[in-house]
């Protein structure tokens, strides 16, 4: 009934505390126990045990988007671990986005990989996940009002062409020796029978737009003869 004593083979992984083994981290660690006996009992033989301390699994929540649009410029991420300790990410690919202050900026379409990481430490395993999501271009749309009753002496005609998007359109003419487009006015050469398009071939946010063509009739125009005479001549 004598009290035992207990010696721990390495205090960074356990120590004791009263009766009880304290754990500090992850690791084997022998726990010696002795008794140095008194007046009456001899000492006893010493024990050794031999313990593993393993780290525990944390588990992770991590959810995001499957699919944005370039037009949302950043997502949160609110990835959480069970062990409390703070997540870090990397996305696969910094040219389509990049983390930032705890958000996912987005760039540009396509898709990427965004990996939600803890490194664990001297008491939890580490963890990752990670979420494949897809990156869509915006759709944009043209406005082209033609230019109406234009004859073959008009001067030169506005074209009011505009993306939804805001980028620029280009503007062509089917057939220059009738009209052609210069500094986005339409240059009548002729009269006949054209046709404009407009289009629009997007960039790394939007989608190419629907490319727009109309007709346009260009007349020639009416002229008049002034002639005179005499009402009456004589025959000298």
């Amino acid at each position: 009934g004598l009290s035992v004593n207990y010696e721990v083979s390495d205090s960074s992984i356990a120590y004791i505390q009263g009766n009880r083994l304290m754990f500090l981290s992850s690791g084997y660690c022998s726990i010696k126990a002795s008794q140095n006996g008194n007046d009456i009992y001899n000492e006893a033989n010493s024990v050794v045990r031999t313990i593993k301390i393993e780290k525990i699994n944390q588990t992770m929540q991590f959810d995001i988007p499957q699919i944005v649009s370039t037009d949302k410029k950043e997502i949160d991420l609110n990835a959480i671990g069970s062990s409390g300790l703070i997540v870090e990410y990397e996305v696969s690919d910094t040219n389509i986005a990049e983390v930032l202050n705890g958000k996912l900026k987005i760039k540009e379409s396509g898709f990427c990989v965004v990996t939600a990481k803890q490194n664990g430490n001297i008491i939890y395993n580490a963890i990752s996940i990670s979420k494949t999501f897809k990156i869509e271009k915006l759709n944009q749309t043209l406005s082209f009002i033609m230019p109406t009753n234009v004859l073959a002496n008009s001067e030169p005609l506005e074209i009011k062409a505009s993306a939804s998007s805001g980028l620029p359109v280009e503007v062509q003419s089917s057939d220059n020796s009738v009209a052609y487009i210069e500094n986005n006015k339409l240059i009548i050469v002729a009269s006949g029978v054209c046709s404009i398009s407009v289009k629009q071939d997007g960039n790394s946010i939007y989608n190419p737009a629907s490319t727009i063509t109309k007709s346009i009739r260009i007349d020639k125009v009416d002229q008049t003869i002034d002639f005179m005479l005499p009402n009456v001549a004589y025959i000298d």
